[in-house]
This record gives structure tokens, C-alpha cells and sequence, in this order.
């Protein structure tokens, strides 16, 4: 059995383009995201409306962006390290 670290939850804290390129790249995500275009990731980021960051330590295991109106729909796109196998998963 792996010990699961304290994770700490921000939404105060802009994160780069790399280290959401990063993110992106250690989860299934990166073949159908545009990892190498910095201007489109820099652009997803930009336009979410609320970022919520997972950190285990100083490094970065998670991130969840939502595109929402802030009254009825909300669209939630996440990204977190299952601690049991390495691996990071994603919605």
C-alpha cells in the first residue's frame, strides 16, 4: 500500500504553461490536447473561468479548469495522480 501525501488544494495560484504542458503530458490527456502549441494552452488557461490546483508539496499532480456562467451550467475538466498506481487520470 502507497501513503497517500497531504494534498493541498489552491485556486490562488497561476501555474505556467509548462507546468500544465507537464501535467498534461503525465496523463492520458496529451494525445488529444495540443501539448506542443503554448499559445493554445496559455489560451485554455487564460479563458477558464475557475482553476483549481492540487499539489503534493511543491509539485503539481492536479488541475481541474471550469468554463462556467456562474448561474445554472458548468463545464469541470479535471486531471489528478492516482497515488496507488503513478499514473495520472483524467474525467
Amino acid at each position: 500500500m502507497h501513503d497517500m501525501p497531504d494534498i493541498a488544494y489552491r485556486n490562488n495560484i497561476r501555474i505556467s504553461v509548462g507546468d500544465f504542458a507537464d501535467v498534461l503530458k503525465r496523463s492520458t490527456l496529451a494525445e488529444r490536447r495540443p501539448v506542443d502549441n503554448t499559445a493554445r494552452l496559455q489560451r485554455m488557461l487564460d479563458h477558464a473561468n475557475v482553476i483549481v490546483t492540487a499539489w503534493a508539496g511543491e509539485q503539481l499532480i492536479g488541475i481541474s479548469r471550469a468554463i462556467t456562467d456562474f448561474a445554472v451550467i458548468s463545464l469541470i475538466l479535471r486531471w489528478m495522480k492516482n497515488f496507488s498506481t503513478g499514473e495520472l487520470v483524467s474525467n
